[in-house]
């Protein structure tokens, strides 16, 4: 009787453990033992495709598993998202993406989910405040004369963000607010297509991760106005924060995290958020992301990034709210 019990419960078990978490108990302690898919929401060769790449060698000889990364741009996240939430949870599919896929986004466009709900940060990756760049077009070298160029513009100036809704795009709403200059928004479907206009000088200003414009900026394509962040960039230290202009408004970092399904077993969650973590403890890593004007990401628990990210949507919203934001077409 009592063998006929146990073997009951184990079976009844692993029933619950597959409805409740979408694979064996068994299958989780072994985890991973199978490659590992990193849905990347961006375009290729821009920052969250970077940080993926980075990442997924580290935890691949962490692992000694295969962690692919998969890149899904366009549709302001939504078709990276949505792919994330169709595979199966069982742990072998993740996303990498910026923090305002929670924090900002869902007042741009209407979502066919609550991101906030639907996903839960395991990591944040790196952090960074974005840079003011324009066109060579420009017959400005610093602020002061860019503003001026601006304002000479009767109709309003572009700007180009790298997504509507996106830090990049706020930022350019808190410089057209702080300084009385008139700008339209034009978004794109991510940084490359936003930079490429830039240089062709279709567009003449964007606010942009480091990641992708401090290449174009050294290499002398796009000239850099000013940092978002506190303090200057180690990448770009000749280059002002918007505090140090006389514009302490004009403030703001992004962050890019390592997300999953919140339905994910929470025990595949631990142990990638563990290896995550002694990823971007190795010296190579950091000074990676160094190079590329980029800060590591804090070590805060999920719980303390799920609140951060609560708390940062509602700021946004404040902000837009201040300058009567509308989404396009509304």
């Amino acid at each position: 009787m009592q063998r006929r019990f146990s073997i009951l419960f184990a079976f009844f078990a692993t029933a619950l453990a597959i409805v409740v978490f979408g694979c064996p108990v068994g299958a989780l302690a072994a985890w991973p033992d199978k490659p590992v898919r990193l849905i990347a929401v961006g375009t290729p060769g821009a920052t969250a495709d970077t940080v993926a790449r980075v990442l997924a060698k580290g935890l691949r000889q962490a692992t000694g598993q295969p962690f692919v990364v998969e890149l899904k741009p366009g549709g302001s996240g939504v078709i990276g998202m949505s792919e994330v939430l169709r595979s199966p949870k069982d742990g072998y599919t993740f996303m990498v993406a910026i923090n305002a896929l929670v924090s900002e986004i869902p007042y741009s466009i209407k979502l066919p989910f609550d991101p906030a709900k639907e996903f839960r940060p395991i990591a944040e990756l790196v952090q960074g405040g974005l840079v003011l760049i324009g066109s060579n077009s420009i017959p400005a070298n610093n602020l002061t004369e860019l503003l001026a160029w601006l304002r000479a513009r009767p109709q309003g100036a572009d700007f180009a963000s790298y997504s509507a809704g996106t830090l990049s795009h706020v930022m350019g709403l808190q410089l057209s607010k702080a300084t009385g200059i008139p700008l339209n928004h034009i978004p794109y479907k991510g940084s490359t297509p936003a930079l490429q206009d830039v240089i062709a000088g279709h567009v003449p200003i964007m606010f942009d991760f480091p990641v992708t414009a401090v290449p174009m900026i050294t290499s002398g394509k796009v000239k850099a106005y000013a940092m978002s962040s506190p303090q200057r960039s180690n990448t770009l230290q000749d280059v002002p924060t918007f505090a140090e202009e006389g514009l302490p408004e004009i403030a703001g970092v992004a962050w890019i995290g390592l997300w999953s399904a919140a339905n994910v077993p929470q025990p595949a969650q631990d142990r990638l958020r563990a290896e995550t973590l002694k990823v971007l403890a190795q010296p190579s890593v950091r000074e990676r992301f160094d190079r590329l004007g980029l800060n590591v990401g804090r070590s805060l628990s999920q719980d303390e990034l799920a609140r951060g990210l609560s708390s940062d949507y509602e700021r946004i919203g404040e902000v837009l709210r201040s300058i009567n934001y509308k989404p396009e077409g509304q």
